[in-house]
């Protein structure tokens, strides 16, 4: 994960769009006691950085910031009485204004702690698209994204990433994730024995 900090630092130097919060330890670890089944490693490892992120529309959510008011168990609540497919299946961490939602698949974890990624709209629930093999993967494209939008936008207020088909274009994702292309088709299947009425892409 400290490429991926570096790049944060790097980015949030760079633009008034990226903002990191200070973290506390103590707080970040009395609020995942909140969330049920293992939290992520490399989430948890990104939050005692920076406990919630603001990039763009971007919401990262996390744990008591005064700030931004957006607790990931809170959310989490409110996105499954919204949404029973997702209910302990789906963890959020990532929102947009909009509608859309990133989080890690409960029901997949490795040895080391780590989820897949994966994403669906409020509009299209019956649809989710695994766009990481883990949370640090997805960080990679995802802030490679970031800083390709800032580069090309002659925007001075950048709302979302600008790539085609962003974020549902899983093309886009498997040609940046290795582990995620050998491994599609096994989340895919693991998924579907948790979430039935599920549409994998």
């Amino acid at each position: 994960m400290e490429n991926i900090i570096q790049k944060l630092i790097s980015l949030s130097n760079s633009s008034k769009q990226v903002v990191l919060y200070q973290s506390d330890v103590k707080t970040i670890m009395k609020g995942i006691g909140k969330i049920m089944g293992k939290f992520d490693t490399e989430l948890l490892e990104f939050l005692i950085f920076t406990n919630v992120a603001s990039i763009f529309d971007y919401c990262f959510m996390g744990f008591k910031n005064t700030k931004l008011r957006v607790d990931i168990d809170k959310n989490a609540l409110e996105t499954w009485a919204a949404n029973n497919r997702v209910v302990g299946h789906f963890m959020p961490f990532m929102i947009t204004s909009t509608g859309d939602n990133f989080g890690y698949l409960m029901d997949i974890v490795d040895d080391k702690g780590r989820h897949p990624v994966a994403y669906y709209s409020n509009e299209h629930t019956d649809d989710i698209v695994v766009i990481g093999s883990s949370f640090k993967a997805f960080m990679k494209t995802f802030l490679t994204d970031v800083e390709d939008t800032l580069n090309t936008s002659g925007e001075d207020f950048i709302i979302e990433i600008n790539k085609s088909g962003w974020p549902v274009n899983i093309e886009h994702w498997l040609a940046n994730d290795e582990i995620l292309r050998a491994n599609q088709a096994a989340i895919h299947i693991a998924m579907k024995t948790h979430m039935p009425d599920t549409n994998f892409h």
